[in-house]
């Protein structure tokens, strides 16, 4: 394998499985491309990355994620396509608005075309959200020095994981007292709250109190998953000037299940604004635990798979589901056998086909994990961090077509 920036490698699997296609259209026919891996020169560094943090997020064929090398080297690094790979931030960049430099980076860093959105922390408690929007330098999107809007006092900490659509950006930010929300800024600004502890539940009672994972944003709308008091949660929706909507809450039945929801645990949107999130309920004496990928498309709320369904390739079901990402109205999403061994699928073309899951082999190695996260999915392609037997990691994106495939 070359060990460039930019590794060539490209191994063409149908239905993850084999390396040719038995017949001349293929149901899902499947490349891989190698971007960086552990024996990647670091960018601006010395040595080569050591550790892949999270996963990658990937958009218009660009690929944003947080690596490590020795030595206390860490940064937020870029590939786009035929270009090397470029830091955005790393620990030897000035915080903009702050003092010193760059510490540390939670692990998801999120980009949409060139434009790239983070979390950074540095010494003495400064935190914010950064964006870059090339080629100007990074900007503060909000820091330990922003007062919070409709609130009192300054944020003080940004959960780890921001959205960017365009240059817009939303993100959660707490502050003193119990104080957190879900705010947006659409350049030049200002920052405004979607949804804070004062924020009424739509078709709930009483208001907001947290909200598990980051939000997401399409354009202006702004997704996230919001709970309350007495174990009220839900999937919601803000598609300015609508107020908010629930895409779906604790009185939605489960589509193919048997009750209703009672939780809600990864959330994903698409450009089109179509939404696709994992959901369930625990069970009891008269229900078994349920829980599966959903996506709402054009008002309707489908299941693409629950612990009914069967493993595409294996003999058993699926016994759980991780992140999911939609792109456009296409899923992918993450699903446990029942050994827990992660594998990728993906409902391209109507039913379920594999991706890639641990144990396979991909480059001559054998997968030992896999990380994927909401952001991973774009145009027909997948990006993940592979780690594998010999304790190597590579970050690869997974080209989904229908394609006609080759012959052997």
């Amino acid at each position: 394998m070359n060990k460039s920036n930019h590794l060539f490698l490209l191994i063409t699997l149908m239905m993850g499985a084999a390396t040719t296609c038995p017949a001349p259209i293929c149901p899902t026919c499947i490349s891989f491309t190698g971007v960086s891996d552990t024996a990647t020169p670091i960018p601006g560094g010395t040595g080569t990355f050591l550790n892949f943090l999270g996963a990658p997020s990937l958009s218009a064929g660009n690929v944003a994620f947080v690596a490590t090398g020795s030595g206390d080297q860490a940064g937020v690094y870029v590939s786009n396509p035929g270009a090397p790979i470029v830091p955005v931030a790393d620990t030897g960049t000035a915080i903009p608005g702050g003092v010193g430099n760059f510490v540390s980076w939670p692990p998801s860093p999120i980009i949409s075309g060139e434009n790239v959105v983070f979390v950074g922390n540095g010494s003495g408690g400064q935190a914010g959200v950064y964006a870059l929007y090339p080629p100007s330098p990074i900007i503060p999107v909000a820091d330990t020095s922003t007062a919070i809007p409709g609130g009192v006092g300054n944020f003080v900490s940004y959960p780890p994981v921001p959205a960017i659509s365009g240059e817009n950006v939303a993100f959660i930010g707490t502050g003193s007292g119990g104080q957190v929300g879900v705010y947006v800024l659409h350049p030049p600004g200002p920052i405004m709250p979607v949804a804070d502890t004062s924020t009424a539940i739509p078709g709930g009672v009483g208001t907001f109190v947290s909200w598990p994972p980051g939000p997401l944003i399409s354009g202006e709308t702004v997704a996230f998953i919001g709970s309350g008091s007495g174990g009220q949660i839900g999937v919601y929706v803000l598609h300015p000037p609508v107020p908010i909507l629930p895409v779906a809450d604790t009185s939605t039945a489960i589509p193919g299940g048997l009750a209703a929801f009672q939780y809600f645990t990864t959330l994903a949107m698409d450009s089109a604004n179509n939404v696709a999130f994992v959901g369930g309920r625990a069970g009891n004496v008269d229900i078994n635990p349920q829980q599966g990928v959903y996506k709402l498309l054009n008002g309707s709320l489908l299941k693409v798979a629950d612990l009914t369904t069967a493993i595409p390739g294996a003999t058993d079901n699926f016994s759980g589901f991780g992140s999911v990402a939609i792109d456009p109205g296409i899923v992918v999403f993450e699903g446990f056998d029942s050994d827990f061994r992660k594998g990728l699928y993906t409902d391209l073309g109507g039913s379920l086909s594999k991706v890639i899951a641990e144990g396979d082999t991909l480059g001559g190695k054998t997968v030992s994990a896999l990380r994927f996260q909401h952001t991973g999915f774009s145009g027909g392609q997948a990006a993940f961090v592979a780690e594998f037997s010999d304790a190597s990691q590579s970050v690869f994106v997974a080209t989904l077509s229908q394609a006609p495939c080759p012959q052997s």
